[in-house]
């Protein structure tokens, strides 16, 4: 019945002698999506356009940190009573004709972090790299004081 929700309106429009021929058109026009993780800016988010994508949602997140992993990007939707949990490769291109590629109300986008690329970028070291920073810096010291 949900989904009639607007052939009923136009019914009850019309057998209450408000309308001839009634045409309705339901549209919710306020929206949320929660974006978390590695984004720039998370949060929850209104949106008024009757389409949003993902990259769309992610965009007013202000996209991806350099540590978002795009190759696993979490959707968790609610669809009736159930949690649906589906993981996104926004580097794939099959995902784009499938359902998860719409954003639909109160669903929430979960950025995991990509370590990997974070180590690479030099933003992260191992701890030996670490350690023989300081014992470099140490031995300057000692011979610039000395």
């Amino acid at each position: 019945m949900r989904h009639n929700s607007h052939i009923l309106l136009a019914k009850l429009l019309e057998k209450g002698g408000h309308l001839i021929k009634a045409f309705v058109n339901i549209r919710l026009i306020n929206a949320k999506v929660t974006i978390l993780g590695e984004v720039n800016n998370p949060g929850t988010y209104t949106f008024l356009e009757p389409i949003l994508t993902v990259p769309q949602a992610l965009g007013y997140a202000g996209d991806l940190t350099i540590k978002g992993k795009r190759t696993d990007i979490l959707l968790i939707r609610e669809t009736a009573g159930n949690r649906i949990i589906k993981h996104i490769d926004l580097t794939a291109t099959d995902w784009m004709n499938d359902a998860t590629y719409y954003v639909k109300p109160n669903d929430i986008l979960v950025v995991r972090p990509n370590f990997g690329k974070v180590k690479s970028t030099g933003i992260i070291g191992n701890l030996r790299s670490l350690i023989s920073v300081a014992s470099i810096l140490i031995s300057a010291a000692i011979l610039l004081t000395n």
